[in-house]
């Protein structure tokens, strides 16, 4: 008997152990499972990552393409502003000329009329005082020819009749 007790502690102890290992492998297995859920987890998280990156890297192109886009288009913009500048610029010089020359004309105009009614009024005044035309500062020219493009006997571009009688 004691040999079968001894079996049977034996068995006893055994069957302990092997208990014993069942629930320390259940465990390995769950910890294992637990591990392969993470790992798999971790590289969904890995390739959702890649993904991104890869998404972002396609952005950032596009991004970079319209950013060129937009500074072509700011500079032809830019020229076409520059070349409109300079053509109104030349407008606008050429504007100013042709009103300086209209003014130099004007002027002069101005002052052949004021020389003509001046050398006028001089033989008036000389032929009202009883002088003759000899004793008179006066230009030469007869104060009685017209001088200039314009209808009035002065020259003047003014309306007829606007200026002093000959």
């Amino acid at each position: 008997m004691a040999e079968n007790e001894k079996l049977k502690e034996g068995i006893l102890d055994s069957r302990t152990k092997e208990a014993k290992l069942r629930s320390q492998l259940y465990l390995f297995q769950e910890k294992m499972n637990l591990l392969e859920e993470e790992v798999a987890r971790d590289r969904l998280y890995k390739e959702n990552l890649e993904v991104q990156r890869r998404q972002d890297l396609v952005e950032l192109v596009e991004e970079r393409m319209r950013a060129a886009n937009l500074e072509q288009q700011a500079q032809a913009t830019i020229e076409e502003l520059k070349t409109k500048v300079g053509s109104w610029k030349s407008q606008y010089i050429e504007m100013v000329n042709h009103v300086e020359a209209r003014v130099q004309a004007a002027q002069e105009e101005a002052h052949t009329c004021i020389a003509y009614h001046l050398n006028y009024l001089t033989i008036h005044n000389c032929t009202l005082e009883g002088k003759s035309r000899l004793h008179c500062n006066t230009d030469e020219q007869d104060v009685r020819t017209p001088h200039l493009r314009s209808s009035s006997k002065c020259g003047c571009s003014g309306p007829k009749n606007t200026c002093l009688p000959t």
